[in-house]
């Protein structure tokens, strides 16, 4: 009969104990840590505008090239210092003889830089990239009325 005693009285205590031990009413998952959403990333909108349509080849007059960057959110304009990666497929940036690639920063909300026609006719592609934003304007070099072709040297006594 101890045996018996002692699995009823074993049944009781552990009988007595279940209710301590499982909350039907809640159900438990493992704790997991919050995940914080992402920001995403924001990319400027880059506008780039041309004071000229048109240049002619060979010509000195230049278009003035004006780039804006702004968060996409706000509306506000980039920051100060930051950089505009420039770059033309035609004429030059600065000066008659200047680069088709360069990097500017931006003052004020914008960059300006002239554009110099080259010795080509065609579409001068100005693309301005911005922190990922990308924006270009056209600009059409044309060749005036005698052609695009350099004129040949006079003749000289000497030649």
């Amino acid at each position: 009969m101890n045996a018996r005693k002692m699995f009823l009285l074993s049944a009781a205590i552990v009988a007595g104990l279940l209710p301590l031990g499982c909350d039907t009413n809640e159900a438990k998952l493992p704790s997991q840590p919050r995940v914080q959403p992402v920001e995403p990333e924001v990319v400027p909108i880059v506008t780039v505008t041309t004071s000229r349509g048109r240049l002619w080849v060979g010509d000195d007059r230049f278009a003035m090239i004006k780039v804006t960057a702004t968060d996409p959110r706000t509306g506000a304009s980039v920051p100060n210092l930051t950089i505009a990666e420039m770059s033309t497929n035609l004429g030059n940036f600065q000066s008659m003889a200047g680069l088709q690639e360069l990097e500017l920063e931006f003052f004020w909300g914008e960059v300006n830089v002239p554009l110099f026609p080259g010795a080509e006719a065609g579409d001068a592609r100005v693309r301005a990239e911005v922190d990922g934003g990308v924006g270009v304007v056209t600009v059409r070099m044309t060749c005036p009325e005698e052609g695009c072709a350099a004129p040949e040297p006079p003749e000289t006594p000497y030649s």
